[in-house]
């Protein structure tokens, strides 16, 4: 899979903002304007509870057909170690998305500017493609899921799913796929790339790992989401890409159009003007049957860039030409002249 960063030495650039404040400003309005975006998108695919609980039974099928249904398994871990490691789980769940995620875009935004858009643009691309699956297939949690045994572990935590706010904007079926593992993909494998010590390319590497262990420990994915999630962040690195390419096509084609005509620079006309007359000064020789020197010493392309000023081979030029030939390099140095004249 191509990574999604580039090196951290690209990112060095003297100043706090790399861009200045207005772009600063810009850039969170983009990221806060995408995230309620998402959220109200995700909330208006939310097609009812009977369709969703019944893809929700479907996916825990399916685990049971591979033998590996161990979420209930994790959750009597947490549970009954509680204290610290359960606080982590709830928190972890609560924050690795959007508050995570959109700290570490501002460091790499500060930090390594040029990996910015790349990594900004991969997580925007991932989450829109996540709201096709949330309408073709909504899907609730396991903690939704009655007679399983499943416990809801944040329901205790301050900010529950019953928080006000919170049920305002989210979709309780949007299970599958998980963005939380394909954000902490994103993220942990994008900051192991940008940073510098190994012990934080080791941490950030593992840090989709324990956003997976959080999930399935508080009943919020099946594992089966999880992987669909990793499955969609690595479709979205090549769907990205793209885009950049794209946008770099269209940067360039508007910046060409932008920039003044070189044949109308002033300094470049006058360096075509002696050449051309050296050619005609050589080729006009030659038409009357003088031999002159080679012209190895001109430049056999318009200075300006456009088409070539075909007179004809060095050979042809300083020897005697025949009637025909003599018409053909008349005919192109009118041509070279009409051009000249017409840019004057």
């Amino acid at each position: 899979m191509k990574p999604v960063c580039a090196p951290p030495e690209a990112g060095r650039r003297k100043g706090l903002l790399p861009r200045g404040r207005g772009d600063l400003v810009r850039q969170t309005l983009i990221w806060l304007g995408f995230g309620a975006a998402y959220e109200i998108a995700r909330g208006l695919a939310d097609r009812g509870t009977p369709l969703a609980l019944e893809n929700a039974r479907r996916i825990l099928d399916a685990e049971l057909a591979l033998h590996g249904v161990v979420e209930p398994w994790l959750q009597r871990q947490v549970l009954a170690a509680g204290g610290l490691l359960l606080h982590a789980v709830n928190y972890t769940y609560w924050l690795s998305q959007f508050v995570v995620v959109g700290l570490v875009l501002l460091w790499i935004y500060l930090r390594r500017y040029p990996a910015f858009l790349r990594v900004r643009d991969t997580v925007i691309v991932t989450n829109t493609i996540a709201l096709v699956g949330y309408v073709l297939l909504p899907t609730a949690p396991p903690r939704l899921l009655p007679g399983q045994g499943f416990v809801d572990t944040v329901a205790a935590s301050p900010i529950s799913h019953a928080t006000d706010l919170v049920e305002l904007a989210s979709n309780p079926y949007a299970a599958m796929p998980s963005l939380h593992a394909a954000d902490a993909l994103i993220v942990g494998v994008s900051l192991a790339l940008l940073v510098r010590p190994l012990w934080l390319k080791v941490l950030w590497l593992l840090w989709p790992c324990w956003v997976a262990f959080a999930l399935m420990a508080s009943a919020n994915h099946f594992w089966l989401d999880i992987a669909v999630g990793v499955a969609l962040a690595a479709i979205a690195v090549p769907v990205t890409g793209w885009i950049e390419r794209r946008r770099a096509r269209v940067s360039h084609v508007e910046h060409d159009a932008a920039a003044p005509p070189p044949a109308f620079r002033p300094e470049r006309q006058a360096a075509e003007r002696h050449r051309l007359d050296e050619v005609t000064r050589v080729a006009g020789a030659a038409l009357d049957g003088r031999p002159q020197p080679a012209l190895s010493h001109l430049e056999r392309r318009d200075p300006l860039g456009d088409e070539a000023l075909d007179l004809g081979e060095e050979d042809e030029l300083v020897q005697p030409v025949d009637q025909e030939e003599r018409g053909v390099v008349r005919g192109e140095l009118d041509q070279a002249r009409d051009r000249l004249a017409g840019r004057a």
